[in-house]
This record gives C-alpha cells, sequence and structure tokens, in this order.
C-alpha cells in the first residue's frame, strides 16, 4: 500500500528530475551575433578545407579569416588524399607544404603511417604491409609501448583471410580514413600548422 510520504518523495524525485522551461533555457543561453556565427561557420567551411563554399560563403558575408589563398586549396588536397587512402601521398603532401609538421607531432605521423598499414592490408598488400610495418612501425612501437597496442590491432588483420570479419574490422571502414584526417586538422587547430 503506497503511504502519503511515498507519494511526497515521488512529486519530489519528479520536480527534481524534470526538465527546466524553456524560458530558463533562454535566458542562460548566451547570444550569439550573426556576425560570430558566420565566423564559426566559415572556420568550419575553411578547417574541413570546403574551398568553394568558403569563396561563396565569404563573398555572401563578408567573413574573411585572413588567411593565406592556399590553404584552404592545401586542406583539401590534404583531405582529399586521406580519404581516398592514399596515405603516402598526404605524407608527401605534408612534408612538402609544412616541413616540420610530421616532425613535430610524432604521434600524428604514426596515426598516417598506421593508416598506411591499414590500407596495404586492405587491399591485400600483405608482402608490402609486413615490410612497412617492420620497417616504417617497428621502431616506433619500441620506443613508445603505449601505441605498441594499436600496432598489434592493426597487424591481426593479417590474421584472417577476410580482415573483414576481424574483431578490428572498424579499422578498414571509411569512418577511420574520416578519424584520420579530423585528427590531422585538430592538431593543425591547436599548432596553428595547416
Amino acid at each position: 500500500m503506497i503511504s502519503s510520504t511515498d507519494i511526497e518523495v515521488a512529486s519530489t524525485k519528479s520536480k527534481c528530475c524534470s526538465m527546466p522551461s524553456v524560458e530558463v533555457f533562454d535566458q542562460r543561453r548566451p547570444l550569439l551575433s550573426r556576425y560570430d556565427l558566420n565566423k564559426v561557420i566559415m572556420n568550419y567551411l575553411v578547417t574541413e578545407g570546403y574551398l568553394e563554399a568558403s569563396k561563396l560563403f565569404r563573398a555572401e558575408t563578408g567573413i574573411d579569416l585572413h588567411v593565406p589563398l592556399d590553404l584552404p586549396e592545401n586542406r583539401a588536397r590534404i583531405r582529399e588524399t586521406i580519404e581516398k587512402g592514399h596515405i603516402e601521398d598526404t605524407i608527401s603532401l605534408l612534408n612538402n607544404l609544412y616541413p616540420d609538421l610530421l616532425m613535430t607531432f610524432t604521434d600524428l605521423h604514426f596515426e598516417l603511417q598506421k593508416q598506411h598499414l591499414v590500407e596495404l592490408i586492405k587491399s591485400q598488400n600483405i608482402e608490402e604491409a609486413l615490410d612497412y610495418a617492420q620497417t616504417q612501425l617497428a621502431a616506433h612501437g619500441l620506443q613508445n609501448p603505449d601505441t605498441l597496442s594499436e600496432l598489434e590491432c592493426v597487424m591481426s588483420l593479417l590474421a584472417f583471410d577476410s580482415p573483414e570479419i576481424s574483431p578490428h574490422a572498424d579499422l578498414l571502414l571509411e569512418s577511420q580514413r574520416v578519424k584520420v584526417s579530423l585528427g590531422l586538422f585538430l592538431t593543425s587547430l591547436f599548432s596553428n600548422s595547416l
């Protein structure tokens, strides 16, 4: 049987867990000016390498982030090479455009190399994948034990005739390339490199 105290506790809980009214949200949310919102949108377009969209948006809004004109093009080219799985081209492009970037951000370089290994496995270039792992990644794994488990996950794909059924099959998905691309651009935002 339900007592009056049970009802009081239940009504107290529902008051504590109820959502605030729309007015409360409106009072707490700072207003963002149209100009600031346009700057955020422009930053996104430039950061993600949407060159044509950023040019159109700049013409429409007058927002200019004062970045070199080739910056969006460079970002778009880098992003495209990653998303197509041409990681060696990405590394070469980065080394040509930003010579110190991969030397400075060794974790980023490792992520790109690891993705290249995934691409080799994905295309069933097993001999080349083994050679690449030994010559390019083994030393990094020994110097940085935290990355060794990541390398082991990639190498475990080789144990399966169809890597798509391995426990680490997510490494083969297009979304993995997007993660690598996003990691590169997040690094660039913090370092102002790209």
